[in-house]
């Protein structure tokens, strides 16, 4: 019987707790209304810094392309755009930004389409350079053509200010013309060395091919030298500051392709750059009278975790002479 009356007031209990929530006079409601007129605000002081690494509003940048353009004043960077729904084999155009310190950027939109169609032997576009020409006022673009079926051949581009660009359907370098593979033959990137003309290399297999030329028009190959080892060197940039020449490139393994810091070899003459090499991607470095700066790009994951070379940001940088 004592344990019926247990049961009968543990029932009692909990009739009471309900009826006592049932009566509470607590009020539940949204959050009371705000005073936005008389909130201040803060602009956050670093925001000009957010766009130092620069990002396309729509698609990635890869391989940034800089160089000084002492016509306008400014530097031009040039990079491959990359779009999340690329075509089959018609991708990477060239855009670009331009830029007085390296932390503000103005668009330039498309600076260099594709091919047309995935026979043309620049279906898609690779990494190569631009330099100014004062003889016909003419912006050189010398960039990589890669065909749907991985051939590659260095082919160049001219325009006046980088709305319009004019492709030379006559003029090709392909790589087996002179001993080279035509699979591995990419980056061409110019500048001027000692002797006053214009040098081009341009990364193939395992070695660097090497051309001249008085115009920025016809190009004569001058030899090659070496790589290190069984390593890829991409985007290659050799320039000049204060007494010393500055190889920078890009280096990969090629039994795993991956990808190592940049790293770059300094010398006093430049024939010593080519027989000394010594080993943050495709680097390459633009110089004005007073300053360097180096841009590359840093990997970002896709969507579905796996890391992209193509999916980048570029930065640019000083560098201390």
């Amino acid at each position: 019987m004592k344990q019926y009356k247990n049961i009968f007031s543990a029932l009692l209990l909990c009739c009471f707790m309900v009826a006592s929530s049932a009566c509470s006079e607590d009020k539940f409601g949204p959050d009371p209304s705000k005073d936005w007129d008389n909130t201040a605000f803060f602009n956050s002081v670093d925001e000009a810094g957010f766009q130092t690494y620069y990002n396309p509003a729509i698609g990635r940048c890869g391989d940034p392309m800089p160089f000084y353009d002492a016509k306008a004043g400014n530097f031009k960077v040039l990079y491959l755009q990359e779009f999340d729904n690329n075509a089959a084999f018609n991708y990477h155009p060239f855009w670009g930004v331009s830029t007085v310190d390296g932390a503000n950027y103005q668009s330039l939109g498309e600076v260099l389409h594709t091919g047309t169609s995935a026979d043309e032997q620049d279906a898609a576009l690779g990494t190569g350079c631009c330099i100014y020409n004062e003889k016909d006022g003419l912006y050189y673009i010398y960039y990589t053509g890669h065909d749907r079926f991985g051939r590659e051949a260095v082919m160049r581009a001219t325009t006046s200010d980088f709305k319009d660009s004019n492709k030379d359907a006559t003029w090709m370098l392909k790589g087996s013309t002179y001993g080279y593979s035509d699979n591995d033959f990419r980056d061409p990137q110019i500048f001027v060395a000692d002797d006053g003309l214009y040098h081009m290399v341009i990364s193939s297999n395992l070695k660097f091919a090497e051309f001249k030329s008085s115009d920025l028009k016809t190009w004569e190959h001058v030899g090659n030298f070496p790589m290190i080892w069984d390593r890829m060197c991409e985007c290659p940039d050799i320039f000049k500051m204060g007494n010393y020449w500055y190889l920078v490139y890009s280096e990969g393994y090629r039994a795993s392709w991956s990808r190592t810091p940049v790293l770059s070899m300094p010398a006093r003459r430049l024939a010593t750059v080519r027989t000394a090499t010594s080993g943050v991607g495709a680097p390459t470095a633009p110089a004005t009278p007073s300053t360097t700066r180096i841009s590359t790009w840093v990997p970002v994951a896709s969507p579905t975790g796996r890391v992209r070379w193509y999916a980048t940001r570029s930065s640019s940088m000083p560098t201390v002479r």
